[in-house]
């Protein structure tokens, strides 16, 4: 006997995806990034609107339509949940401890409880001056905003939150990747109702400003304006992107003036939710620094075709999220573990009282049925009893009254007398008048009448009357069956024998026709039994049959012989 034993599989390792995620103005974005290949590669990215569901259900749906088991999830804050302070370094405090001596000159500018505000901070690159402050970016945020991106974005067993950043530094990431950040970069991102503008350089945030302009403005105005030109000539008069140059310009001068380094040359325009082509040559009509359009197809390295501009505009910080960049200096995390969703665990003395109630329903449900079950033990006792001596009853009640067995005899005197007085009843009524004798002029006629109608090539071989004439049948046989017919023609010519209607029953036999003409239906097997036994309850349904008339004449000379 062969056994062959096979070795036990290995599990597979669970593949992680890392999903960078924003989640503003009621949509929702996913980006899976493998950002540890020399070019980042995007496996897949998607935007969703939420409609009805919320962000969780969202995520995970999204989740399950691409059979994705576990992800390990960065999201980025949306602007308008979050503060950005620039405040002076506290002197002789180590940096460790600067985000806490920070707290306090920002939390009075809150429009929330001190005690509700999660504060981080990084520091802001030094001056080359002596003698200048050193600064820090303070970034400030509600602990339910944060809670709530938690409980959003982590699901036990299949995705998992490790960090939550800032637009910012977000934007600082995607700006490392750009070929003129070594020297210094600009980079632009104008969203629906706002912007923001980063100045880079070698992997660090120097300047970073919130731009109160955004695209639906400038669509406003255009919308206003069409009437007066084409897109490009209205945009060329447009206040709208003077304000925003200004903006621009004066940080890129803020720049030079405090950390003199070589001036920017590139000002990069990240791609536009609402997509705007003659923008970014009004923007360099007005700029000292070439601007450009970003092309993140050089940036990334995409597995799936890559998503349309307006697609690109609003997933924009998400790339730049799930880049991180761990040889940057300036670090933060608003993530904390304490806003993972826990699970409880019962304490002892929950447990104890947990057995404690079940063992207790459990007596009480076995009392109630301990209760139901005597109770129907005692019933059907009570019914034994009661079986028991119903059946002594019945057997004194048979002793007493045995069955008795019937009396041959005495049978026979009871038919006779119920007879008598059936034949008595019979006379009364032929007396009275009020019996119907059916044919009382004979049968003869019909042998008279047959014996006249001859036909060559057929006989008669014989004939039935019942019930007083009221049934009559011929048989015979025929040489020609066409002779048939012929005789039944004579019949109906006759005056004796017309009247009837005839059922024609033939059969041929050896040459021979045999046939039977019937004015109602005759069953020969059954018609003698039912006879006798009309004969032997004598009741006269056939009066004029041979014996019944003997049995009347003989009751009737009794009769009369009494008188």
């Amino acid at each position: 006997m062969k056994i062959s034993i096979r070795p036990k599989r290995k599990k597979r390792p669970a593949i992680s995806h890392d999903i960078g995620l924003i989640f503003q103005d009621n949509t929702l974005g996913l980006i899976a990034m493998d950002a540890t290949a020399d070019k980042p590669r995007v496996s897949w990215c998607e935007l969703r609107s939420l409609g009805s569901e919320g962000c969780r259900e969202t995520f995970l749906s999204l989740l399950s339509e691409r059979k994705i088991k576990h992800v390990t999830c960065v999201s980025v804050l949306p602007m308008d949940q979050y503060d950005v302070f620039i405040e002076e370094m506290v002197a002789n405090i180590p940096r460790e401890e600067q985000t806490d001596a920070l707290r306090w000159n920002v939390v009075e500018r809150l429009d929330y409880p001190s005690s509700d505000a999660l504060i981080e901070s990084f520091e802001q690159p030094s001056p080359p001056r002596s003698g200048s402050k050193q600064m820090a970016y303070v970034i400030a945020t509600h602990q339910k905003t944060v809670q709530d991106n938690v409980h959003a974005f982590y699901h036990r067993g299949q995705s998992r939150i490790t960090g939550i950043n800032i637009h910012e530094l977000a934007l600082r990431n995607i700006a490392t990747l750009l070929p003129e950040d070594k020297d210094g970069v600009a980079l632009l991102h104008l969203r629906g109702s706002s912007g923001l503008l980063t100045v880079t350089r070698d992997k660090t945030l120097y300047l970073a400003r919130k731009i109160e302009i955004g695209l639906d403005h400038i669509f406003e105005y255009l919308n206003e304006n069409h009437a007066d030109g084409d897109t490009e000539e209205i945009l060329k008069h447009c206040s709208l992107l003077d304000e925003i140059c200004n903006q621009v310009q004066s940080t890129l001068d803020y720049y030079l003036s405090r950390f003199m380094p070589n001036t920017i040359e590139r000002l990069y325009l990240a791609p536009l939710e609402q997509p705007l082509e003659p923008l970014r040559a009004a923007l360099s009509d007005r700029l000292a620094v070439r601007v450009k359009n970003i092309n993140l197809e050089e940036l990334f390295d995409f597995i799936e075709p890559i998503p349309d501009e307006r697609t690109l505009g609003k997933l924009f910080p998400a790339f730049g999220v799930r880049l991180s960049c761990p040889e940057c200096k300036q670090q933060i995390n608003l993530f904390d573990s304490r806003f993972i969703p826990k699970i409880e665990l019962a304490t002892a003395n929950q447990i104890m009282a947990t057995l404690a109630a079940s063992l207790l329903l459990v007596l009480l449900s076995w009392g109630i049925l301990y209760g139901y079950l005597s109770r129907g033990e005692t019933r059907l006792a009570n019914e034994k009893i009661k079986l028991a001596r119903m059946e002594t009853r019945v057997g004194e009640l048979v002793q007493r009254y045995p069955v008795q067995k019937m009396d041959t005899a005495l049978e026979k005197h009871i038919g006779q007398i119920e007879g008598q007085i059936l034949m008595k009843k019979l006379v009364v009524q032929i007396l009275q008048g009020s019996y119907d004798f059916g044919n009382t002029h004979g049968f003869s006629i019909y042998f008279k009448e047959l014996s006249r109608k001859k036909l060559d090539g057929i006989w008669i071989s014989r004939m039935r009357i019942l019930n007083g004439g009221e049934q009559f049948g011929l048989y015979g046989k025929a040489m020609d069956p066409k002779t048939i017919p012929a005789m039944v023609s004579l019949f109906q010519q006759d005056e004796k024998l017309s009247g009837h209607a005839y059922d024609l029953i033939k059969m041929e036999k050896n040459g021979i026709v045999e046939f039977s003409l019937l004015t109602h239906p005759m069953d020969e097997k059954n018609e003698d039994a039912t006879q006798e036994k009309n004969l032997g309850l004598l009741q006269p349904t056939s009066p004029f049959s041979f014996m019944m008339e003997k049995f009347v004449e003989k009751a009737l000379s009794g009769i009369i012989g009494t008188h």
